[in-house]
């Protein structure tokens, strides 16, 4: 079975690679993970896997359950119940079982399990990254998006629009005033560019609206309606052809997976160039 589903690879249009060594795969509507040899080294079994920026595999069964390999491939953790998890730090997460009323915090690293105790200063709290999250928060008018610290003190207030964490050390933010670009953890812009603004996503809600963020330094953003860039962390921004439809969500090894005219899959270089053709 291994060596059939190493001959398909190519042609597994739901294929997208993770890390640096590993991608996964769609089989029989069940997901697995491969190696760069294609060596099949979890097999199609879940429903879902995603991966965090620090490699770890998050994978679901049909019933909700939840297994966790890390960047070894090794299973670290397993729930077998249908439960919840929700970033909250590099190495942390919420996890909520159904079975139970209470929230838990959950570290990969010593995979340790502690009840978590939401903040109630702020409507809502995202992942700590470098000591420094986005919060929504009550000021004098409405809810709004801030960066606090770990201690509670507010770095940067009237956001209306933000990315849920940082990323390379920044974050893409609009403002209230109509700046928009990328700031530091101290809240100082260190990238000011045009982002296209949807109407849609205006105002804060629970869940923030930007999705552009840094990898291997690298974002890719929206300027205008139909057109896409390559920003680096000079401010530098590489247009990308209208003939080339985004796939993938970041730069990984250099490559950032899409889509041509033809609806064929290949990869992309920084320098907005199809780097391995259309094939796959």
């Amino acid at each position: 079975m291994k060596k059939s589903l190493a001959l398909i690879f190519g042609l597994l249009l739901s294929c997208s690679v993770f890390a640096k060594s590993y991608s996964v795969f769609k089989y029989d509507n069940k997901y697995g993970v491969i190696d760069s040899n294609r060596k099949v080294v979890l097999s199609p079994q879940y429903e879902k896997i995603s991966k965090n920026d620090k490699n770890y595999f998050i994978c679901y069964d049909t019933e909700g359950g939840i297994y966790i390999y890390n960047p070894k491939m090794e299973l670290i953790y397993s729930i077998q119940e249908k439960a919840s998890l929700s970033f909250f730090s590099d190495y942390e997460y919420i996890l909520k079982k159904r079975s139970d009323s209470k929230f838990y915090l959950l570290n990969l690293k010593t995979l340790q399990v502690s009840e978590y105790q939401e903040s109630k200063e702020y409507i809502y709290e995202y992942g700590y990254v470098d000591g420094v999250a986005l919060v929504l928060e009550h000021n004098s008018k409405n809810a709004a998006y801030s960066i606090a610290d770990r201690d509670g003190n507010i770095v940067l207030r009237n956001i209306e629009q933000a990315d849920i964490a940082f990323s390379d050390g920044l974050l893409a933010v609009w403002m209230e005033d109509g700046q928009s670009g990328f700031v530091n953890k101290n809240g100082e812009f260190v990238i000011k560019c045009k982002f296209f603004r949807n109407l849609a996503d205006e105002g804060p809600k629970k869940y923030p609206a930007l999705a552009y963020f840094f990898n291997e330094g690298f974002a890719i953003v929206q300027t205008e309606e139909r057109v896409w860039n390559i920003l680096d962390k000079k401010g530098n921004a590489t247009l990308i052809p209208n003939s080339i439809r985004i796939v993938g969500g970041c730069f990984l090894n250099g490559l950032l997976l899409i889509k041509g005219e033809t609806d064929k899959y290949g990869y992309m270089n920084p320098k907005a160039e199809v780097a391995i053709p259309y094939k796959f």
